[in-house]
């Protein structure tokens, strides 16, 4: 889901394009809206959901692209023995029922990767396979016209080596960049399924190469939003040695603070303040003293005198978790200010 609320009217739109996608019948702009079930509700949520990873993944279906299209150039330019430039063109998000009529007229590989789940295809269309063919078999030397008929199956045979030379340089560049492990399923039957996922898929992300030199066309990577965001790497955790986590923290400085006591003075008082003024603390002489660590108070001492230098003997610890020294309960409980003791002295 988006990370702000989505508005009511947002959220009208995106059910009625569900309902409309599912063959529903459109209701009245004017009508109330219908009451909404559970099943209702979780369709579009999942489409907002994919949607987001799917932008997420066309950056790294672009740095892909680039790559592959400069090994894929060379391997063509071998084959046709002339200059041929791959030039990424876009990298988008699309339905998947919109690819059904244009992959029947492609040449196409599916593939796998080991480490994250979804599909992906690499489709070859245009004038390319009957161009390619054409030079493989000994035709004139000409550029290929912008001729879009779906090739024939002769041509297809003949282009299936190239075709897979093209797979071959992006497995190459893929598990470089990724680090991960692919698999190559060029049979017809595991091409069919895998294709017929991604048309049936809402979200595909699709990356279109134009092919410009002897012969003209397009090369499309189409796959699943995951196929294309490496998962995350998993964090090995080491346990420290024994004592070496209280040795590291051992070194770390700690401000210690005691306080004696507090009074509360008006500002005529305080300017009648003098040497030899007597400063009466809300604190019996026998009252524990909280001692405080950043503020928080960890235990409870007694003023003590040791070799002539003022000190606090620790006599308790303070509960659990300590508590903030704005808090002047202390362990006598709510009857432990000294105010409160001189009223039950009287």
């Amino acid at each position: 889901m988006s990370d702000s609320p989505l508005d009511p009217n947002e959220l009208e739109a995106i059910q009625d394009a569900v309902r409309e996608a599912q063959g529903k019948v459109d209701r009245p702009s004017s009508a109330p809206p219908p009451p909404m079930n559970m099943g209702e509700d979780i369709l579009p949520l999942a489409l907002i959901a994919d949607d987001r990873v799917a932008e997420s993944a066309r950056p790294a279906a672009m740095r892909l692209a680039e790559r592959w299209a400069e090994l894929a150039g060379a391997r063509l330019k071998h084959v046709l023995k002339g200059e041929v430039e791959i030039r990424v063109v876009s990298a988008e998000v699309v339905d998947g029922g919109a690819l059904r009529e244009e992959l029947e007229q492609m040449w196409s590989c599916a593939l796998s990767l080991s480490d994250r789940p979804g599909t992906a295809l690499v489709a070859v269309g245009g004038p390319m396979i009957s161009g390619v063919a054409a030079r493989l078999l000994g035709a004139v030397n000409e550029e290929s016209e912008e001729d879009e008929r779906p090739p024939t199956g002769a041509s297809l045979r003949v282009f299936e080596p190239v075709g897979r030379a093209l797979v071959d340089s992006l497995v190459i560049r893929w598990e470089g960049q990724d680090r991960c492990r692919i698999e190559v399923d060029d049979s017809d039957a595991g091409t069919e399924v895998e294709k017929r996922a991604l048309c049936e898929s809402d979200v595909v992300v699709a990356v279109t190469m134009s092919v410009d030199g002897p012969v003209k066309g397009r090369i499309r990577l189409l796959s699943t939003p995951a196929v294309m965001v490496p998962p995350p790497q998993p964090i090995e955790a080491v346990p420290a040695a024994p004592g070496a986590i209280e040795c590291a923290l051992g070194q770390v400085d700690v401000d210690v603070r005691v306080e004696l006591g507090r009074a509360q003075l008006s500002l005529a008082d305080l300017k009648q303040v003098k040497p030899g003024t007597i400063l009466t603390l809300g604190q019996f002489v026998d009252d524990p003293l909280p001692v405080e660590c950043s503020g928080v108070v960890k235990a409870y001492g007694r003023a003590v005198v040791t070799r002539g230098v003022l000190a606090v003997e620790v006599v308790g610890a303070a509960p659990s978790g300590g508590q903030s020294s704005s808090d002047n309960s202390g362990p006598l409980g709510a009857a432990g200010s000294a105010a409160e003791r001189q009223e039950k002295v009287a």
